[in-house]
């Protein structure tokens, strides 16, 4: 839920909720999306905890159909790059060329 992962740097019960959810989604063989993204800090620590996805404005603000098309035409060789990412900053360099 955004409400966790947006109080989550600031909650220390948060973050553990946040923690405790993505551990038990693999436990459960989901893949973990986080809503809420709005920080290259949050989306760090997601990562480093092991979450799969994320959605937020950082990421991108919602689209209509069209702009989304367009955006994921200009990131398609990101999408390529992220697959052979080794960490956060090769994802986020890829997203900001």
């Amino acid at each position: 839920d955004q409400s966790f992962i947006q109080e989550m740097m600031r909650q220390k019960k948060d973050m553990g909720i946040v923690t405790s959810t993505i551990s038990m989604g693999h436990k459960l063989d989901l893949t973990v999306v986080a809503e809420g993204v709005e920080t290259q800090e949050v989306l760090d620590v997601l990562r480093r905890h092991g979450c799969d996805r994320a959605q937020g404005y950082f990421i991108s603000r919602p689209l209509a159909e069209n702009d989304f098309v367009e955006f994921m035409m200009r990131k398609k060789d990101a999408l390529r790059s992220v697959s052979k990412a080794k960490n956060v900053q090769d994802i986020h360099r890829a997203f900001h060329k």
